[in-house]
């Protein structure tokens, strides 16, 4: 039987990190090593589920990334490969979206009218490599690690991570693709069956339990 105290995590998110708020972030940052003090650093991942940046520019996912090496893996003695990411609505480029676009996805008055609509949106190559621009800062700040992400961003990645004869599923599901059009996500962060589907079967059939992370709903 898996055991879930085998496999330690921190799950952290919503670090918006930017020049301009620097010193709300460093009250945030002693408090939150005081806690990682508190509960030990006997981590084996750590899943950060969105908003890594505070409006998706090059300089906030520079910082990110000194933050991250400087700080928090030093901190709990790792490295990039037990990092897990999926981005937030904050580390879109919104002047890159077009809101006709979701509208009838958005819009719709039932599960299945609402799962057509993101079909037509999800399976149109054109229309996903237009989304996926708008997440490219986000990309390249990827690349400069050796963090786990998918060749379409738009869609999820899927990992196993092993220790100890236990292994956990992971899938890490993009819910801020139709996010940053207008400036108010609510209501616009999206998982549907098309994603879920499409990220299920990247995943090594009965190989452990799942954890899914996705940007909060």
């Amino acid at each position: 039987m898996w055991n879930e105290s085998k496999i330690r995590y921190l799950h952290i998110s919503d670090l918006h990190l930017t020049n301009k708020k620097l010193s709300a972030f460093k009250d945030i940052e002693r408090a939150f090593f005081n806690d990682l003090d508190k509960i030990g650093t006997n981590i084996d991942l750590v899943f950060i589920t969105g908003d890594i940046a505070f409006s998706g520019k090059n300089e906030e996912y520079q910082l990110a990334k000194e933050w991250i090496e400087s700080k928090l893996l030093k901190a709990l003695n790792l490295t990039w490969e037990s990092i897990f990411v999926v981005p937030g609505n904050h580390d879109v480029e919104r002047d890159l979206m077009n809101k006709a676009l979701f509208i009838p996805t958005l819009n719709s008055t039932s599960i299945d009218e609402y799962n057509e609509n993101l079909k037509q949106i999800w399976y149109h190559k054109p229309t996903r490599r237009f989304i996926e621009s708008k997440f490219s800062k986000f990309r390249n700040f990827l690349k400069k690690t050796n963090v786990i992400f998918p060749d379409d961003i738009c869609t999820s990645w899927s990992q196993a991570f092993e220790k100890d004869g236990f292994t956990l599923s992971l899938i890490g599901a993009n819910s801020a693709w139709a996010a940053g059009y207008d400036g108010d996500d609510n209501q616009n962060l999206i998982i549907g069956l098309p994603q879920l589907d499409e990220s299920l079967s990247k995943l090594p059939k009965n190989i452990g339990p799942e954890a899914k992370l996705l940007y909060p709903l």
